[in-house]
Formats: structure tokens, C-alpha cells, sequence
């Protein structure tokens, strides 16, 4: 027999023979001793692993022994098991009597008291109108006084309206929660498959899914139509039963007392992710090989017997993360060659998807290394560009300083119009009066430089947006929209190019009547110097205050508007965890842009637009600086109180509400182990040295468990733990323990129950961890009594 469990076994433990035959009738007469070859190959043929017949209230030890020849065998049945199917009557819960039907399976390991089995029955029959009270029915296995499993009919669903016959739940909803809190049956079993959903929703909704069992049992009672129950059976194909276990009755028992443990696939290991089959290692007098599951592997023994040396022998003590102190590296070494042991590295590091030393999975949630840079930094979505959204608000500022800055100006030309004293003569003009005012036609190019900068980033972004992984017919898009705005820009660009042109032409025009005044008024009187400046000042005054009205009548009242916008986190969803990126800000509005021009002005102030000047703005600012303009600062201001909110930032959002706040070891390493267990996309091999550090033993048991259960299942798990729970109550499905000898160094390995000659794994367990005996007690309980491990 191996020593660990390399794939799930097929299991029937309801089939019926002619010992039936005082319930059944004619329905078993064929079921004879001399047709159990025929039950033989039906059951090799549908590969059936783990077997019993199970006849009502009676059997026969030569038809147990006759089928369990088929053990020896080369077909597929390796564990044939002693059994009877109870009837038993118990009180409903209006203390009516009502019988349900117990498939009960016993241990084969004390093979005479199975030869007995017969004769207890034949000397306690039924005693309740051909069934069994309570009270009898448990005076018979106390009698037997063999380790059993009981499991109770429940063909029809658990939620059906009408209970079948003979189904547990047919006595009550109170005698049937009575049955489940005190484990009185380690099962219940159905047959048609699509029970076995409504019986699971049932559970979950009634919060009992940890406490309730079910396996799949033929009942058939006639071999040659196996496994359909008879020949009116309509069955396609029976939903058989899968138990992760070794074929012995100790196996089984620990399978069906833990649901993960059952399954109607057998897909209890990962096919397909990296695994080793062994470990090995040498010393003077001998080379061992220890078989390693695909599933939990738990390394156990003394205290500096080398445990963790064998985790970092087999790496070759490398590990990506947190690398192996130098020292401790030189201490391993030196033991190796002090006890002249050789252990061969056997994995690589891109065979390895996690290694926790120990010590390390501590350091991450009490040090805090376990922050979004590290572990948690692969789930988080990309970050939000916050660009466009910055962009937005930007845009809004400058048409606000664009505003303040046209009105300061106006404002700046009102104060500043010149007064002149007025010339008055009679005498004719001696000379020409030249205008100095031709400069003031000059157009500003500034809202086409504007326009063409929009559109040069316009273009950059169009460009971003065909290079990323978009249809082809979009990237077409992308490019015939990128030469039309380049066509727009050109065309604003031209306009912009042709006023420039125009500005340098008035310029040079105005330079040249200024060169000629200037000799002109050397030749004339100061008589006509002051009536020439008069005529001067005032065609300037004109222009003023014609270009103040014009500036005036084209500055639009400004008043702040941003279109609401919300800006959408990122998300990923990892089991029950959302991890979130997202800005410090969610929602773009006016309200928002307001907000901020208060964070920047003194309390209690206020900006009214229209009357608003640079002197009232310079007043209220605060943390003015007075070397710099007043609007600048404003600006830069208002610029330094948005920026935080436009940096991104993470959250983790569980069951609704965000965690990212709170991260404290507890919670941080449920996230950690939550997020190991369901990562499926990385292959290699899970090492962990002491995964119970710094979790309290509640959490052990609520979550941990658990996760390591489902982690089992994804890849191949080689721990060293100190913790019971992470033995018993995990259900690892191999355990190693490494001790010296007077050979020295040696190691015992196998699934917990295993047990040789030699060594049983449930005894190493119990003698060598602290609590392990107790766990195993507790595990292994059964009608107020303890059964000798």
C-alpha cells in the first residue's frame, strides 16, 4: 500500500445481497455467493475503489469474505469493509415513531471480531416491529464493539417538502438538528445527482454547509444491472463518490468526517501545476527517499533536528524576497557536514511560487512589508490617468487667471489715462502733428498659439491611443482624425504666421514715423512743440479709451463653471477582495473648483467677480508673498491645493467596506493567505515554515485552515509547522518526521493514516506536537468513547 494518497478512490458502500431477502424479496435472490464474481467485474468495471455490502439488519461473513477476496486481485478494488444497513426507529418530533434506514460500515482491523459480527446480529435481532429501537441499535455496536461510520438515508432532497421514507429528515426538523450538532451520523447519503445542489444550497442558506456530509451509495440489489439500483432503474450514469484517503477503514473514516475530502470529481490535486515526487538525502550508512503528496506536505520532529534545514537544503538556499542571512546559511552548512549529511537541491527557483522561512510571514505583518509595493502590488489595477481629469481642472483655472488677468489690465489702463494740459493758439499750425498710436493695431495671436497647442497635445494623445491594442478599423479612425486636426492646426497656424507678419509690418511702420517725428520736432517752435503734443495726447487718449471700451465690451462676465464629471476607480476582484485604484478625488464639479478657491483666500472671504481687483485679491490671499504678482501666486496657490488630490491611491475593499485603512497583522495576513490560496495562474510549490506565527488560534481555525485546504488543492504545499490544527484538523496529506536514530539522521513518512509494522503517523502525531493528542481525540470521537490510537 503506498504510504500517501496519489488520487481519489471511488466508493460504494450501499450494495445489497440475497441476505436482504426479508425486505427485498425476490429483488437479491440472484445476489448469491456464488455470483459474487459477477459483482466483482461490474465493480472493476466502473473502477470502484472502496466497497461494502450492506444488507438489511443481517451478515454474512462469507459473503464479506468472498467479495474481500477481490483485494488480491488486479482490478481496481483495493478495500472491501464489513457493513449492515440499520433499521432503526426513532421518536419524531411529535413522538411518533418513524424508522430510518443507517448504513453502517465497521473496521476491518480486528478481523475476529468481524467473524463475530454475525452472531451478534443473529443474537440481537430487530425488537421494534422488525426494526431496531434506538436503545437496541446502539446496545448492538457496543456488543460489536468495533470503530464504525453511520450514515442515514436522506434520498430526497433536504428541502423538499414531503420527507421520504425512511429518510433522516423524516422525523423532524428538530430530531434531524439534533442528529447534525451531535455528529450522530458522519454522513447522509443521496443517489440522484441533482440532489446534490439543492442539498448544498440548502446548507449554505441554512448556514449547516461545515456540518453536514453526504456520499453517494448505489443500493443495488441486482448485480447484473450494477450500478443501477434494478432493472427498472433508469440510470445513465451513477454519481459516484471520490474519498481522498488510503484504502483502510482509518482512511475512510477521516475522509467522510471532512467534506473537502469528498468529492463527486476526482480532483483533489492540480494536474497540471509543478510538483515533486520526492525528497531524499544520504548519510554514512544509508540514502532515503521520502514520497511527497501532490497535496500538503508537513514536515514535523524536534526542535533543531533540521527542519528548516531541509526546506533551504532542497532550494539550495536561494529564495527570491527576503534572502537567507549569511550566518544562518554558514550554521546550515556546518550541520550538514557535522552530521555527514548530504540533502540534493531539488528545485529551482522558478519552481517555486512562495518561500516563507521562518520568521518571515511574521516580519510581513508586524514590520509592515507588506504594503502595496510588494505582495499585495500584482493585484492592484493600473492607475487612473489623472491627466485628463487634472487637465480639466487646469483648464478652468487658467480661464479664471485669463479673466482676472484681462480685468487687472483694463482695470490697471482706467487708472493710468493720462491728464494734459489743453493748448489753445489762433496762429497757423507751422508743422505736421504725427500719430504715435499706430502700434495699438496690432491683433494678439495668443488664442491661435492657444489653439494650436490643444491640438498638438490632441495629436499626442491619438497617437497614444493607436498604439495600444485597438482594432484595426479604430486605428484607421485614430489616423484619419490625426490628418484632419493636423489640416485644422496648419490652417490656425497660417493665420497665426499671417498676423505675426502683419504686427511686424505696423512695427516697422510706427519705428519709422517715430524716427521722423523725432528729427521733424528738432526743426520746429516750442509753440508748436506744445500745440503738436496736445493734438498728440489726445488722438492717444481717444485711442485709450475707445481700446478700454472695445476690451471692456469683449471681457465676458466670468463666473466658475466645471461640468460635473465622476471619475470611476479601477478595480480588480480577487475572491472576496476589490482591489481599488483610484485618485484622491471622485467627482469633478463647480462645487469642487470653489471648494479649493477657499482653501487659498482668508476665511470668511469671498470673491465677487465683477468687482474683484488686484488690491481686494492681494488682501485676501493667504501666506501672501510679496515678491511675487498677485496671480501668479493665486494660481500657484490653487495649483499646490488640487495636486494631492489627482495622486493616486490604493484600497482594498472587503465585504464592502475598505480595509486599506485598517491593515493590522490579523487582517493582513488573512489577506495573504486568502490571495495564495486562490492564485491559480502561477505554477511552482508553496514552502512555508510556521505559517501559525502571529495568527491566533480562532483565526486558525475560522479562516486558515481553510485557505490551506484550498491552496492543497492548487499546488503542492511543503510546510514545518509546531501547530495540531495545521496537522489534524488540515487533514495534510502527508506528514514527515525527521528524528535521529542510532543510524542518525532518519525520517517516518505517510498520510495520517497511515500505519505499518513499524510506525502509525496518527502516533508520531500524538507523541511528538504539543495538543496533538488531544486534536486527534477530538477528531477521532465516537460514542462516548475514545478509541485506542
Amino acid at each position: 500500500m503506498d504510504k500517501i494518497v496519489k488520487t481519489g478512490l471511488k466508493i460504494d458502500l450501499h450494495i445489497h445481497s440475497c441476505f436482504s431477502a426479508k425486505k427485498d424479496g425476490k429483488k437479491v435472490k440472484d445476489n448469491t455467493i456464488q455470483n459474487v464474481p459477477v459483482l466483482i467485474e461490474k465493480l472493476i468495471t466502473q473502477g470502484v475503489n472502496i466497497c461494502a455490502i450492506t444488507d438489511h439488519d443481517s451478515f454474512s461473513y462469507e459473503m464479506y469474505s468472498t467479495l474481500k477476496s477481490a483485494e488480491t486481485q488486479n482490478g481496481s478494488i483495493c478495500k472491501v469493509l464489513p457493513g449492515v444497513e440499520f433499521s432503526v426507529t426513532f421518536e419524531t418530533d411529535d413522538s411518533s415513531p418513524s424508522t430510518v434506514h443507517i448504513v453502517t460500515i465497521f473496521s476491518d482491523e480486528e478481523p475476529q471480531k468481524v467473524q463475530l459480527l454475525e452472531s451478534v446480529l443473529n443474537t440481537i435481532p430487530p425488537n421494534l416491529d422488525g426494526t431496531y429501537s434506538e436503545e437496541c441499535f446502539l446496545r448492538v455496536l457496543r456488543e460489536i464493539d468495533l470503530d464504525t461510520i453511520l450514515i442515514a438515508h436522506q434520498k430526497n432532497s433536504l428541502g423538499s417538502r414531503k420527507p421520504r421514507k425512511h429518510d433522516a429528515n423524516s422525523l423532524g426538523d428538530a430530531k434531524f438538528h439534533e442528529f447534525i450538532y451531535s455528529d450522530y451520523f458522519e454522513a447522509f447519503e443521496f443517489k440522484n445527482r441533482k440532489n446534490e445542489v439543492l442539498n448544498k444550497n440548502y446548507l449554505v442558506q441554512t448556514n449547516l454547509d461545515e456540518k453536514v456530509t453526504f456520499v453517494t451509495g448505489t443500493d443495488c440489489h441486482d448485480w447484473s444491472v450494477y450500478p443501477k439500483e434494478d432493472t427498472s432503474d433508469s440510470l445513465v450514469e451513477f454519481p459516484y463518490t471520490f474519498a481522498k484517503c488510503l484504502p483502510t477503514f482509518k482512511g475512510l473514516v477521516m475522509a467522510i468526517t471532512d467534506s473537502s475530502r469528498l468529492k463527486m470529481v476526482n480532483s483533489f490535486f492540480s494536474p497540471d501545476k509543478f510538483s515533486l515526487e520526492s525528497l531524499s538525502f544520504k548519510t554514512r550508512n544509508k540514502e532515503l527517499s521520502i514520497p511527497l503528496s501532490k497535496g500538503i506536505n508537513v514536515i514535523i520532529g524536534d526542535n533543531s533536528i533540521g527542519k528548516s534545514l531541509l526546506l533551504h537544503s532542497i532550494t539550495g538556499f536561494e529564495k527570491t524576497g527576503d534572502a537567507l542571512a549569511p550566518a544562518i546559511k554558514r550554521g546550515y552548512k556546518s550541520y550538514l557536514k557535522r552530521n555527514s549529511l548530504v540533502i540534493p537541491k531539488k528545485l529551482s527557483i522558478e519552481n517555486i511560487f512562495y518561500f516563507d522561512m521562518q520568521g518571515e510571514i511574521r516580519a510581513k505583518f508586524e514590520e509592515n512589508h507588506l504594503d502595496a509595493t510588494e505582495f499585495l502590488s500584482r493585484y492592484f489595477p493600473p492607475n487612473i490617468d489623472e491627466q485628463p481629469y487634472k487637465r480639466l481642472v487646469e483648464n478652468e483655472l487658467n480661464r479664471m487667471i485669463d479673466y482676472l488677468t484681462n480685468k487687472f489690465s483694463i482695470d490697471a489702463e482706467i487708472h493710468n489715462l493720462a491728464s494734459f494740459t489743453i493748448a489753445v493758439s489762433d496762429k497757423p499750425s507751422e508743422s505736421l502733428v504725427f500719430s504715435h498710436n499706430l502700434r495699438s493695431q496690432k491683433v494678439e495671436t495668443k488664442q491661435f498659439i492657444d489653439i494650436i497647442s490643444k491640438i498638438d497635445e490632441l495629436v499626442i494623445l491619438l497617437n497614444q491611443m493607436a498604439d495600444l491594442q485597438v482594432d484595426e478599423d479604430d486605428r484607421t479612425y485614430f489616423e484619419t482624425q490625426r490628418a484632419n486636426i493636423l489640416k485644422m492646426r496648419s490652417k490656425y497656424q497660417t493665420r497665426a504666421n499671417e498676423i505675426s507678419l502683419e504686427n511686424q509690418r505696423i512695427e516697422a511702420i510706427a519705428k519709422s514715423i517715430q524716427n521722423v517725428a523725432s528729427r521733424h520736432n528738432r526743426s520746429i517752435s516750442d509753440r508748436q512743440k506744445k500745440l503738436e503734443s496736445f493734438e498728440s495726447n489726445t488722438n492717444t487718449l481717444k485711442e485709450t479709451v475707445i481700446s478700454i471700451l472695445k476690451k471692456l465690451q469683449k471681457l465676458q462676465r466670468y463666473s466658475p463653471c466645471i461640468e460635473e464629471v465622476s471619475i470611476a476607480p479601477n478595480t480588480n476582484t480577487i475572491f472576496d477582495y476589490q482591489f481599488i485604484s483610484r485618485l484622491n478625488v471622485d467627482k469633478l464639479n463647480t462645487e469642487y473648483f470653489l471648494s479649493h478657491i477657499a482653501k487659498v483666500i482668508r476665511s470668511k472671504s469671498s470673491i465677487d467677480w465683477e468687482t474683484i481687483t488686484e488690491k481686494k485679491l492681494r488682501d485676501i490671499l493667504l501666506k501672501y508673498d510679496e515678491s511675487k504678482p498677485v496671480l501668479q501666486f493665486f494660481k500657484e496657490a490653487m495649483l499646490d491645493s488640487i495636486e494631492n488630490d489627482f495622486l493616486p491611491k490604493k484600497a482594498i475593499i472587503y465585504q464592502g467596506m475598505d480595509k486599506s485603512d485598517e491593515l493590522s497583522s490579523g487582517l493582513n495576513s488573512k489577506i495573504y493567505f486568502d490571495l495564495l490560496s486562490y492564485e491559480n495562474t502561477r505554477d511552482g510549490i508553496y514552502i512555508v515554515d510556521q505559517p501559525e506565527d502571529n495568527v491566533s488560534q480562532t483565526a486558525i481555525k475560522t479562516y486558515l485552515l481553510a485557505r490551506f485546504k484550498t491552496m492543497g488543492e492548487n499546488r503542492q504545499i511543503i510546510m514545518v509547522t509546531h501547530n495540531p490544527q495545521f496537522i489534524v484538523n488540515l487533514d495534510v496529506d502527508n506528514i514527515i518526521y525527521i528524528f535521529q536514530d542510532g543510524d542518525g539522521f532518519n525520517a517516518y513518512s505517510g498520510a495520517l493514516e497511515y500505519a505499518d509494522d513499524t510506525y502509525s503517523i496518527l502516533d508520531i502525531v500524538a507523541k511528538n506536537i504539543d495538543g496533538g493528542l488531544d486534536s486527534i481525540k477530538k477528531r477521532w470521537k465516537r460514542y462516548e468513547k475514545i478509541t485506542a490510537i
